[in-house]
């Protein structure tokens, strides 16, 4: 969206708008973009520990722990999750916007979208009338109830709770580029950034058994329709976008 308004191109340094910020290396520095964070493709592995155990309400402070991390590919080579990378896109959104990232999200795409029952915060969260719960088993017998754990710093990256209902007006507007079925959330290149054909996502970690979903069909703001096709094996997830086909 700060694109599309011309406030930030993706594909420059990110550097360019968050001057403080300072990767493990000068190379990243000077090649490191919002697209490449993005894509979760900077080189940087998880570091969840740095903020799980180590938590901080502020993003200045989070940001300041980002020059420790040591990249364990090099840029551009591989897809690795990054929870810090989120959380600055989040930064660069409330520089540019004067606003916080939640207010950006509640205003940009919550209100428009009439995602009524979806909120940015822990605070808002437990106020829910009808919310999640977690749990876990001790000693396979015992069952704890778990409490909440408040992410506030890294609210970009995961701090957004909502329902199933809510989620599938996102899912609409996404892959249709409309919102109520007649205004456009974006437009159709925003639709093609968000859904890159042939991405390929390796899994270490074997799962258990085989999945196959073969997707769904939309169509998009100019009435092409195309299929989305998600293929999960023990190793590997895929999602396959289908060229666009003319109704007929």
């Amino acid at each position: 969206m700060l694109a599309k308004d011309g406030l930030a191109d993706i594909d420059k340094p990110v550097k360019n708008y968050l001057p403080t910020l300072n990767f493990y290396n000068n190379e990243m520095n000077n090649n490191v973009t919002l697209r490449d964070m993005m894509c979760h493709r900077t080189g940087l592995s998880r570091y969840d520990y740095s903020w799980y155990y180590f938590p901080s309400a502020s993003t200045g402070t989070l940001m300041k722990r980002v020059q420790n991390m040591e990249p364990s590919e090099p840029l551009r080579r591989k897809w690795q999750y990054n929870n810090f990378m989120f959380m600055l896109q989040g930064v660069v959104a409330a520089k540019f916007t004067d606003k916080s990232w939640q207010d950006n999200i509640r205003e940009k795409l919550l209100q428009p979208l009439g995602m009524g029952n979806t909120n940015v915060s822990l605070v808002e969260w437990v106020k829910a009338a009808d919310l999640a719960k977690g749990y876990s088993v001790l000693h396979d017998s015992a069952i704890n109830k778990k409490d909440y754990y408040d992410i506030s710093g890294m609210a970009a990256a995961g701090s957004i709770n909502s329902s199933v209902s809510d989620m599938a007006k996102w899912v609409t507007a996404l892959v249709s580029g409309k919102r109520d079925g007649k205004e456009k959330t974006g437009g159709e290149q925003d639709v093609r950034d968000f859904l890159v054909p042939g991405r390929r996502i390796t899994i270490k970690q074997p799962l258990h058994r085989t999945l196959v979903l073969v997707g769904f069909k939309s169509a998009d703001p100019v009435g092409n329709q195309r299929r989305f096709y998600f293929n999960i094996t023990p190793n590997t997830i895929n999602l396959r976008v289908g060229r666009p086909r003319k109704r007929s």
